[in-house]
């Protein structure tokens, strides 16, 4: 069975690390020669590799500058943390009971739909 073209395989590489967001601190890839260390191949190889990215709408290049995410990958979520108070310390409303979330609505607000 035929191998894949180096430049395939550093292009999944890279992709797959882009998905992974392992460069989203920075938002920069590594530069060419340091993906020629990396991966033991000629800088040519590398280049098609990083243009491949680049039509794909992964990266952006930047001649003298750098490789860069088009688009940072988003953070991982952390759990939503509520802080509650006190209830003894919110102010009673109208009805004599205690705020709550969401806000209530004010009794004389229509909130039909297509009015």
């Amino acid at each position: 069975m035929p191998q894949a073209p180096k430049h395939h395989l550093i292009y999944q590489t890279l992709a797959s690390e882009i998905g992974a967001g392992k460069y989203r601190d920075t938002g920069k890839l590594p530069s060419e020669t340091q993906l020629v260390n990396r991966f033991q191949v000629s800088r040519p190889t590398v280049i098609r590799a990083l243009r491949d990215l680049q039509a794909d709408g992964l990266v952006t290049r930047r001649v003298g500058v750098g490789t860069f995410l088009n688009q940072l990958p988003p953070r991982p979520c952390r759990p939503l943390q509520v802080v509650c108070s006190n209830k003894k310390n919110l102010p009673a409303d109208e009805a004599g009971e205690r705020n709550s979330f969401p806000p209530r609505l004010p009794r004389e607000v229509d909130i039909s739909v297509g009015a």
